[in-house]
């Protein structure tokens, strides 16, 4: 049943984007304070919140976060209309600090833009910061989508069909300092690099799916192989 808790009146559509005004996918905090979601808005409580937004959440209802990182009105490269939203998904810390966004879109537009825009990349961005102007760090694939996210503390997990993490300045090859990771990397959650950590798992779409448990993390995704072995669709990895 709608209990009328969340209520922000989420409006307006990102220009060329598919499909109706929606939220795509949302994560809420360890601590069950607050959310943050990613969609084609523009708008959430009469306030400007392109692809983005953080709500507090209160005893009775929830409430606009005053976050917004005005970046987000900046279109990626791609002219797809899937693409247009980009922001593809959303997970935070366990200590609810900062949250990070994956995204598709292909690269960013301009040479200008690479560590502002969110396009074929991993983004930190803290909760605290209200009106960042960039990230706290960005990590690029070169342009290919990372679907998937899930931040343990000691890594962010990222699934997609990319080949390379670190890689701003490379479009569909290896730029300089570009590291191979085929479908599935972690991050350095406090200075965005790919940590060494590379089981590959090539895919044709990406996996979208991740469920961390004490003992491991479970992927799931369309790949056939999981660090070398046959895995179709589903792996887990000790960690």
């Amino acid at each position: 049943a709608n209990t009328g808790y969340l209520n922000l009146g989420i409006s307006g559509k990102i220009e060329g984007s598919w499909g109706n005004t929606s939220v795509t996918r949302f994560a809420v905090n360890a601590q069950g304070t607050q959310l943050a979601a990613v969609g084609n808005f523009t708008t959430v409580s009469g306030r400007l919140r392109h692809r983005a937004f953080l709500a507090d959440l209160g005893e009775t209802s929830a409430t606009l976060n005053g976050w917004y990182y005005s970046p987000l009105t900046k279109p990626c490269k791609s002219t797809t209309a899937q693409r247009q939203a980009y922001l593809s998904d959303v997970d935070y810390s366990p200590d609810g600090s900062y949250f990070v966004v994956v995204s598709t879109g292909f690269t960013p537009r301009l040479e200008s833009e690479i560590g502002e825009t969110i396009c074929d990349a991993a983004a930190r961005l803290d909760v605290d910061l209200l009106a960042p102007t960039r990230p706290v760090w960005p990590n690029y694939t070169g342009g290919d989508t990372i679907w998937s996210v899930s931040v343990t503390g000691a890594a962010v997990y990222v699934q997609g069909h990319f080949r390379w993490l670190d890689n701003p300045y490379g479009v569909n090859s290896a730029g300089p300092g570009a590291v191979t990771r085929r479908g599935v990397g972690a991050i350095n959650p406090e200075t965005g690099m790919a940590l060494g950590w590379n089981p590959g798992s090539p895919a044709q779409i990406g996996g979208k799916a991740f469920y961390p448990t004490p003992e491991g993390m479970w992927f799931g995704s369309d790949s056939l192989k999981f660090d070398g072995e046959d895995h179709r669709g589903i792996a887990f990895a000790p960690l």
